[in-house]
């Protein structure tokens, strides 16, 4: 039989994954983000000087700029996310202790009775603990740009209309 401190620490286990997990998918999309504003913005400085016949010096001013700017939002993207993480591990850490140090200050005789009572609670929580770590890390995997190439071929959408048409 396992222990309420056991199944305790397992979900904030879990818990602390999702979060790093989610924090992770952020950074990710956040850059793709910059990244595509620096790309539109580009293609206006362009379009904007052929069309107004602009100094070539103003147009790789704006070009400067625009890098600079977005440089500086992937800075704090990334700011950001560390922080965010540091906050994370922080909370899972404290939590862990709280834990621990709560259920060894009761007294001898009430623990058989908190594990009796928490225990059914307890596990179901680490069960959706896992099952969201899960999700979180598939989320993470379809946001990396490793992925993003294997995800978007006809082929994939074909095999999964299949799927679809053969269970319903």
């Amino acid at each position: 039989m396992q222990a309420i401190a056991t199944v305790s620490k397992d979900t904030l286990k879990y818990a602390r994954g999702t979060a790093r997990n989610l924090v992770e998918a952020y950074r990710l999309v956040a850059h793709r983000g910059v990244a595509a504003e620096r790309r539109a913005v580009s293609a206006g400085i362009g379009f904007v000087g052929n069309r107004l016949g602009t100094d070539g010096q103003v147009l790789a001013g704006l070009g400067r700029m625009n890098r600079d700017v977005t440089g500086f939002a992937g800075t704090v993207v990334d700011g950001v996310a560390e922080q965010a993480t540091a906050v994370v591990d922080g909370v899972a850490r404290v939590t862990g202790q709280m834990v621990v140090s709560g259920l060894g200050a009761l007294p001898r005789r009430a623990r058989p009775v908190v594990e009796t009572v928490a225990l059914p609670v307890a596990r179901p929580v680490r069960s959706l603990s896992v099952r969201a770590e899960g999700a979180s890390k598939q989320l993470l995997k379809l946001v990396s740009p490793k992925s993003r190439a294997k995800t978007a071929t006809k082929r994939t959408v074909r095999k999964a209309t299949k799927r679809t048409r053969r269970t319903r």
